[in-house]
C-alpha cells in the first residue's frame, strides 16, 4: 500500500513537498522532502529526493544486502547531494526524512522539521 500525505503551507501558492520510494533486493527507502519558501527550494527538494531514490534503486544488490551496507549507501548519496546539489541552489533549503527499511529493521535519517510518526486505527 502506498500512502502519501502532504499538507501545503499557507505562505505560497505552490506545494514544494516531494515524496517517493525505491526498492532494491528486499530493502526499501522512503523519502519525504519539504522545500521552504526560499527561492529554489522546491527544485532542491525534488533533486534531493530523485538523487537518493535513483542511487538506491540502481545500486548493485550487494550494496543493499544488509542494513549496514544499505545505510552506508544512503549516507553516501546524501553526502553527494549536499556537496553537489546545494551549491547550485545557494538560497534554497529543504527539510527531509529518509526511512530505510531492511528485513525487520528501520533507520530514520532526517534534517529540519520533517517528522516520523505513526498512524493507526483506533478500535475502542
Amino acid at each position: 500500500m502506498h500512502l502519501s500525505l502532504s499538507r501545503q503551507g499557507t505562505d505560497r501558492t505552490e506545494n514544494r513537498d516531494v515524496s517517493g520510494s525505491a526498492h532494491n533486493a528486499g530493502a526499501c527507502l522512503y523519502v519525504i522532502a519539504d522545500g521552504t519558501s526560499k527561492p529554489g527550494s522546491g527544485e532542491l527538494a525534488q533533486a534531493l529526493t530523485s538523487h537518493l531514490l535513483d542511487c538506491f534503486s540502481s545500486a548493485a544488490p550487494s550494496a543493499v544486502s544488509c542494513l549496514d551496507n544499505a545505510l552506508e549507501l544512503t549516507l553516501a548519496a546524501l553526502k553527494h547531494a549536499h556537496s553537489n546539489l546545494c551549491p547550485d541552489l545557494p538560497l534554497a533549503s529543504t527539510s527531509y526524512l529518509a526511512l530505510l527499511m531492511h528485513d525487520q529493521s528501520a533507520v530514520a535519517i532526517h534534517a529540519g522539521d520533517c517528522c516520523l510518526g505513526y498512524v493507526g486505527v483506533w478500535c475502542g
